[in-house]
């Protein structure tokens, strides 16, 4: 959530988000509510907060159950700050290569091995073949993987673009969630972005519906593109059934995202191997 207004961004900010990008929990729940939307995932911002986690864990209290969150966390962040994390609903931290730069990310091979053994999943942001150079990283650990803003291919550059291709590979592979959304962030064309729809229909038939997450995007709390608009049209125009024949489901999302046990206050993602964890402290 972006709230400056409760949450002021720290001197030294270097992007501090503006207009239709501030709205506060408040709204949220409001326009859920209007809509019939049960529960949300958060994703904590490298822009404006970076590590600073109140607005998120704010949002956690006041949602009484109905959101989950993606945090941003230093990586040195050990296995018991990740557990006290997790006990208070996230499911999941954020790596965003377009904000930091894939060097940044080189020897996080710790802070993803402590994750997988704890059940969090690693959203990833990446733009272009950026995806690439996070291989030899991927590859080191057995992570839960969440690609954000269906890779953020460049529609110049076609389908077969490297990165794009890897993307689609981790898709058949089994090894990632996609989520169908942020068309504005790598379209080349303005609303509704039609230049996106060869990259969502790739991977709808990559990943198959049972792994993709139609998401409305961080904004939509006080967009003119309203949550009620042409947005809502997507998951009709995309989830049709794929050439792998497996429709969408309105319950796979929660599954996707570790929503599947929100009663039992279980934050594991589902796909993770069980392992016995270690002792989690006290929360402060």
């Amino acid at each position: 959530m972006i709230d400056p207004a409760r949450f002021p961004f720290q001197p030294g900010t270097r992007y501090r988000p503006s207009g239709q990008e501030v709205a506060p929990v408040d709204t949220l729940l409001r326009i859920m509510d209007q809509h019939g939307v049960q529960q949300g995932l958060l994703v904590a911002t490298n822009s404006g907060y970076g590590e600073d986690l109140s607005p998120v864990m704010d949002a956690l209290t006041r949602g009484e159950g109905r959101f989950k969150a993606v945090a941003v966390v230093p990586l040195s962040a050990t296995p018991a700050d990740l557990a006290r994390l997790q006990a208070r609903g996230v499911v999941g931290v954020a790596f965003n290569t377009p904000f930091h730069g894939t060097a940044y990310y080189a020897h996080a091979g710790e802070l993803l091995r402590a994750m997988t053994d704890l059940g969090l999943f690693l959203q990833v942001q990446v733009r272009g073949d950026e995806l690439l150079a996070l291989q030899p990283l991927l590859d080191q650990t057995q992570v839960s993987l969440v690609f954000d803003h269906c890779g953020r291919p460049d529609p110049a550059l076609g389908l077969g673009q490297p990165g794009f291709q890897m993307l689609l590979a981790l898709g058949r592979a089994g090894r990632a969630v996609v989520k169908l959304s942020g068309f504005s962030q790598f379209s080349r064309q303005s609303h509704p972005y039609d230049d996106a729809s060869p990259y969502v229909a790739a991977l709808l038939d990559a990943f198959t519906p049972a792994q993709t997450v139609w998401v409305t995007g961080p904004s939509f709390a006080r967009r003119s593109e309203s949550i009620t608009g042409h947005y809502c049209c997507w998951p009709r125009k995309c989830c049709r059934t794929t050439r792998r024949g497996k429709p969408c489901s309105a319950t796979r999302p929660r599954g996707c995202l570790a929503f599947s046990d929100v009663k039992s206050g279980s934050n594991r993602h589902p796909s993770s191997p069980a392992r016995s964890a270690p002792a989690r402290p006290t929360l402060r």
